[in-house]
């Protein structure tokens, strides 16, 4: 049997080290900085990434797409409202 929660694992130990490496790779002083805040915020979010894909394709393979669509157009269009308030607003 496959260990499913291997490529969480990776992620979750390379994360830190891409993060303490990218201000000695980047810009000096506060691009470097921000550029590792918002890599390390991105890389936070990667294991629910990888479980929202493989609930799609769980669903898709039982034949229920009708709840994937679904799903994708709401998150859509809560994506194109939260970009607006965070661009506009924020």
């Amino acid at each position: 049997m496959r260990d499913c929660r291997r490529p969480v694992a990776i992620v979750d130990i390379i994360s830190p080290l891409v993060v303490l490496a990218i201000p000695s790779t980047s810009a000096p002083g506060q691009p470097g900085a921000l550029a590792a805040d918002y890599l390390g915020l991105r890389l936070t979010a990667a294991p629910l990434l990888l479980l929202a894909c493989a609930l799609r394709e769980f669903r898709c393979a039982v034949g229920d797409t009708r709840s994937s669509m679904n799903g994708a157009l709401v998150a859509n269009v809560a994506n194109l409202g939260l970009n607006a308030f965070l661009v506009f607003y924020l």
